[in-house]
């Protein structure tokens, strides 16, 4: 899961159309795509080989009216919240995923997909990684910032405290970067 080191309350928010037949959980990475004359989100499970630039992290959902349910369209049996949109979700049902847009600023913790250390490098912070998926980072990716396929999609900033499966970091290769 990406977890967004901000206040989520007051974090600002922006609202994106969910591709047909997705299945997308809080905790995820999205990025866009137009298909048909419309832009939409897909997560970012497609899209992990540091080719794609990320739009932001999914802290919710809502319908086309703007009204946020933190229950619309979830499976209750099914942690952290999900929703899976139905093949005509962009023309039809119309459900949207609420994200919090990566920005230069954002740190977020990140899971990995191994045990760090287990790649050389990869418990260092100062780093790169490319995503595994949409929730999690590709411990076998690692890059130091000196090699020429860098940047990759994940900047370390080190180990989370006491943990050996999560980093800090920021997302490098975002659709759009806050300027100071």
């Amino acid at each position: 899961m990406l977890k967004p080191l901000v206040d989520l309350r007051t974090a600002q928010t922006q609202r994106v159309l969910l591709g047909n037949s997705l299945t997308v959980k809080v905790g995820d990475a999205v990025t866009t795509t137009l298909a048909s004359g419309i832009v939409y989100a897909t997560n970012a499970t497609a899209n992990v080989a540091g080719d794609k630039a990320l739009l932001g992290v999914v802290v919710g959902f809502s319908k086309k009216n703007g009204e946020i349910y933190p229950t619309y369209g979830q499976d209750p049996s099914l942690t952290p919240n999900q929703v899976t949109t139905a093949s005509d979700n962009t023309t039809n049902a119309q459900i949207y995923a609420v994200v919090i847009p990566f920005t230069s600023e954002m740190e977020l913790e990140m899971d990995l997909d191994a045990t760090a250390g287990t790649t050389s490098g990869s418990n260092q912070p100062f780093v790169y990684f490319n995503l595994a998926d949409a929730r999690t980072v590709s411990e076998s990716s690692v890059i130091s910032s000196d090699s020429a396929s860098a940047p990759l999609q994940v900047f370390s900033l080190g180990l989370k405290e006491g943990s050996t499966k999560k980093i800090k970091g920021k997302v490098v290769k975002a659709l759009y970067m806050k300027s100071k």
